[in-house]
């Protein structure tokens, strides 16, 4: 009986140790490496593109944002089984996500589990025309925006919103509906709008108007007056309302 005991004592703690051996083996697999998997999300994320109709235009319409949940299966450096779980809300752009993220260059798995196949979930956003338009609007304005001198000396900060309409590549209707309370900062955005260079018109949006608001912001030595890490510009369709425009105020 005390052999017998023995032996399940030693098989008892063999089994204990090849758990926590196992355990910590696991803890170093490249699923678990938060870098790696860094690089897997930059991977898939770099391979997705808006669909196309035949005559290569962006599918209509155009969406704003596109966000989905996938699912897959890494092995072997190859992604496999893609699955969407959460929908962008558009049968069109799930397929698109789906056909993308196989077409993706992931990183090699390196370590003891490599060779071992692993479940992915990922939440990815597909750039749209509509996103990549917006970006370059904001790049042109911001690029002739200037931070007027005598501001400065004076140590004078704040924020306001400029609303005016785009068509084809012109602005028009330019006016300040959100004033700093200083002359000089809401006549420096007024400047910035009206001198930027706008990009090439997307054919999707041409003889179509569309109506924007962009706030600016006007801050001294890091100060906390603008929270947010950069203006924001807001694109619409659709008129806005009848609102009357605040004339600049201050100095």
């Amino acid at each position: 009986m005390e052999a017998k005991s023995h032996i399940a004592s030693l098989t008892l703690l063999v089994l204990a140790l090849c758990v926590g051996t196992c355990h910590a083996a696991a803890d170093d697999a490249y699923w678990n490496d938060q870098k790696w998997d860094g690089k897997l999300l930059d991977a898939v994320q770099s391979a997705l593109r808006y669909p196309m109709d035949s005559t290569g235009q962006p599918v209509q319409p155009i969406a704003k944002t596109a966000q989905a949940t996938v699912s897959f299966i890494y092995s072997a450096g190859k992604i496999t089984g893609p699955k969407i779980v959460e929908s962008s809300g558009r049968a069109d752009l799930d397929a698109a996500f789906l056909t993308e993220v196989v077409n993706a260059t992931p990183p090699t798995a390196q370590g003891s589990h490599a060779a071992e196949p692993h479940a992915f979930e990922l939440v990815l956003e597909m750039p749209t025309p509509f996103q990549q338009f917006e970006i370059a609007e904001y790049q042109a304005i911001i690029e002739k925006r200037v931070y007027p001198r005598r501001a400065i000396l004076n140590g004078v900060q704040g924020s306001n919103t400029v609303r005016f309409k785009y068509l084809d590549g012109t602005v028009t209707d330019i006016q300040i509906i959100n004033p700093s309370g200083d002359k000089t900062l809401d006549e420096a955005s007024l400047r910035a709008v009206k001198s930027a260079d706008m990009p090439p018109v997307p054919t999707w949006i041409q003889h179509k108007p569309l109506y924007m608001t962009l706030s600016f912001c006007y801050s001294l030595h890091n100060s906390n007056l603008c929270p947010q890490t950069r203006e924001a510009l807001q694109i619409s369709e659709a008129s806005p309302v009848n609102q009357p425009a605040t004339p600049p105020s201050g100095p």
